[in-house]
């Protein structure tokens, strides 16, 4: 395997370790596979063995997992405890289906057999659901959401396993039918976008937020995000995804407005390819002359390895969308090749830092180095953000560096449209 050798204490790891780790090492090796555990029915053991012996016997779950599993996968392997009965897996390698198999017999041995913190007439079991690494499940966040909406499915068929590779809905096997279930889901707003705010790092205030497209079906789960942006190129409907995001935001900028609460900034994320889109641009142009106040407020994401693809329509419909008024991001800063030059002709408003450099400027002095050039070169126009911003650490560490503006979990995930408008109450 070609891949980073992952040196910790996995039994001992909590959540935001685990996250770092998983996004180190799939950004080194473009590579990697999380396994979703759900012990079955496991508030039953709370109710009626106790809090006590459930919690320890979650304790031996996680360290007998830890032992076994990075016995049989070396130290390229990490066990965390992710929330109540959920435990969560990770190799450094995308596994095959007969490799899938293996470890889910692996994870039975280790859950099903007898332990000494329950009496012999109560048996453990457990669902599991996987995902690997891809162009689009690039990152932990991502990964975890197609895991869990594996599980849904698997609860749903009372099946205990399924692999990585089987999370396709029966619905997106064709093109025909996905785009019918597209076009029927933009008609009946089961396309729904969450919120990430972006913070004041001194007070917290609110000063933006970053709009997520999310995919119901129509039970209410959440289709596999890498699945539905894959696909969605895939069969052409980019551009038409691209227009539904624009409308979005705007709708947003006049509900801020209508709620009293002074105008902020929306950004969008957009594909170098949508913005290279003819229609795409004008309807840019349109929603502009129609919405000429929200105009500033509405910003465009492009990632820093997209923007600079050689997509030369790309530069040319953007730049003329930034004499429209409209902000321009570039996310992802400092992950790939910059092209300063052509940064500096685009005068960004704002410059993401990639959550790989935020990660790692706790104890690393190389990052803070790094940032701190980036800061000094002044690129954008209106400041930095910092993403993924998830520690204390990193909060005091951002603050000597002089930025002013985060968004990551330490103040807030993603939330829906509901509460972000309660959020704003308060802040």
């Amino acid at each position: 395997m070609n891949v980073i050798d992952i040196t910790c204490e996995p039994e001992n790891m909590n959540v935001p370790e685990f996250r770092k780790l998983v996004n180190l090492s799939i950004t080194n090796n473009k590579a990697g596979t999380l396994a979703l555990i759900d012990l079955i029915d496991f508030k039953n053991i709370n109710y009626h063995l106790g809090t006590e012996t459930a919690d320890q016997t979650l304790l031996f779950i996680g360290e007998e997992l830890a032992k076994n599993l990075t016995l049989r996968y070396g130290t390229f392997s990490a066990v965390c405890h992710y929330t109540s009965d959920l435990f969560l897996f990770y190799i450094a390698s995308n596994v095959t289906q007969e490799e899938s198999v293996d470890l889910f017999l692996n994870v039975n041995n280790v859950i099903t057999k007898p332990n000494t913190m329950m009496p012999e007439n109560v048996k453990l079991d457990f669902r599991m659901t996987m995902t690997s690494y891809n162009n689009i499940a690039n990152n932990f966040d991502i990964m975890v959401e197609g895991c869990e909406y594996l599980m849904r499915l698997a609860k749903s068929k009372d099946e205990r396993f399924i692999p990585t590779g089987n999370n396709i809905p029966q619905a997106f096997l064709s093109r025909a039918a996905f785009t019918e279930e597209f076009n029927a889901s933009l008609l009946n707003k089961d396309f729904r976008f969450v919120l990430q705010p972006k913070h004041d790092i001194d007070n917290g205030s609110v000063i933006g937020a970053e709009a997520l497209c999310r995919w119901y079906d129509k039970d209410g789960n959440l289709y596999p995000l890498p699945v539905v942006l894959d696909l969605i190129f895939q069969y052409g409907l980019a551009d038409t995804f691209a227009k539904h995001t624009v409308d979005f935001a705007f709708e947003i900028l006049r509900e801020i407005k209508i709620s009293g609460h002074p105008l902020i900034t929306i950004s969008i994320n957009m594909d170098v390819h949508q913005l290279s889109s003819k229609s795409v641009y004008e309807h840019f142009v349109l929603r502009a002359e129609e919405n000429r106040q929200f105009v500033p407020y509405l910003e465009i994401e492009l990632t820093e390895d997209n923007l600079f693809s050689n997509q030369i329509d790309c530069i040319r419909y953007l730049k003329r969308l930034r004499n429209q008024g409209y902000g321009l991001s570039v996310d992802d800063f400092g992950r790939g090749y910059s092209n300063l030059q052509s940064l500096i002709d685009l005068k960004p408003d704002v410059i993401k830092i990639d959550k790989s450099l935020i990660d790692n400027i706790i104890n690393c002095d190389s990052s803070v180095k790094v940032l701190t050039a980036i800061i000094a070169m002044g690129i954008s126009t209106k400041g930095i953000i910092a993403e993924g911003v998830e520690l204390d650490e990193q909060i005091s560490v951002l603050k000597k560096l002089g930025i002013k503006h985060v968004q990551g979990h330490f103040f807030n995930p993603p939330v829906q449209r509901h509460d972000f408008f309660d959020i704003l109450k308060l802040r």
